[in-house]
């Protein structure tokens, strides 16, 4: 009888194990970033199993040898935040296994929180002595803290305490010119989550009021025995404080909303003068 041949092919060897790239430049996917891409190679027309939280993901590689997968938020959310092990095998077209591959990542998606603005001042208002004044707060220990002010940010690390600071310049008041300044402050984590801004309300008033005014105190300018409580008057800018010096003694006044201020003396004070000059 005449004798059946066949051609058989046999491959039994495994696929070279796949490479999966870092994740993100840290390998630590923050809020910003749940629907990056993972990708790697392979070999090319293999099949990919992507193991992440237990769940698996099947992904074909392409015939250049490269393979992708877009993270979902429910990917994100099976991880939950901490560590994860991604682990991965190539399943090459005869069924053969390759070596397992993995990749060690970390999720932190939790925005820190809003960072704080103390006030800038007392009455938050900068007055031209008050120019270099230190602004601080706190945010997340280490954060850093984004400070907008005057148009400009100012990168500010918080320390170990979540405490921050910032000395302000001159060139900064000059930037944020007179009246109004509203403040803004975000802070970022380690893993480069952004938190809620913070903002607030300031002025700046670095001008000096213009020279008050006294008014002759009496018609001759000389207090005689019948004019001791006589009242000194004279104009400023409204709602200024004055400081007047009474033989050696300070007299706070404050000037009315019409910019009118007034003193009385009394018999102490002519006392104090004494006689003369």
């Amino acid at each position: 009888s005449e004798t059946a041949t066949a051609s058989l092919f046999t491959d039994t060897l495994a696929p070279t194990a796949p490479t999966i790239s870092d994740i993100t430049a840290d390998n630590v996917i923050n809020a910003s970033e749940q629907s990056t891409i993972i990708t790697g190679t392979a070999e090319a027309g293999s099949s990919i199993t992507l193991t992440i939280a237990d769940n698996i993901k099947t992904i074909v590689v392409a015939e250049d040898g490269t393979w992708s997968y877009a993270l979902t938020a429910s990917d994100i959310d099976a991880v939950g935040q901490g560590e994860e092990i991604l682990s991965l095998t190539a399943t090459d077209t005869f069924g053969n296994i390759s070596d397992a591959t993995t990749l060690t990542i970390n999720v932190d998606t939790v925005l820190p929180n809003t960072p704080t603005i103390s006030d800038v001042t007392t009455d938050n208002v900068v007055n031209s002595a008050e120019l270099t004044t230190v602004i601080t707060g706190t945010a997340e220990a280490g954060a850093q803290v984004a400070l907008s002010l005057g148009g400009s940010t100012k990168t500010i690390s918080a320390d170990a305490n979540g405490t921050w600071t910032y000395s302000l310049t001159a060139a900064d008041v000059t930037a944020m010119g007179e009246g109004t300044e509203t403040l803004s402050a975000t802070a970022t984590d380690a893993a480069g989550n952004v938190s809620a801004a913070i903002t607030k309300d300031i002025s700046v008033d670095t001008i000096a009021p213009a020279m008050p005014t006294i008014a002759d105190v009496t018609t001759d300018n000389v207090i005689n025995g019948a004019e001791q409580t006589a009242a000194i008057t004279g104009t400023a800018e409204a709602n200024a404080q004055l400081t007047i010096t009474v033989a050696g003694t300070t007299k706070t006044v404050t000037a009315d909303a019409n910019g009118t201020w007034t003193y009385s003396l009394t018999a102490a004070d002519v006392t104090a003068m004494g006689e003369g000059t």
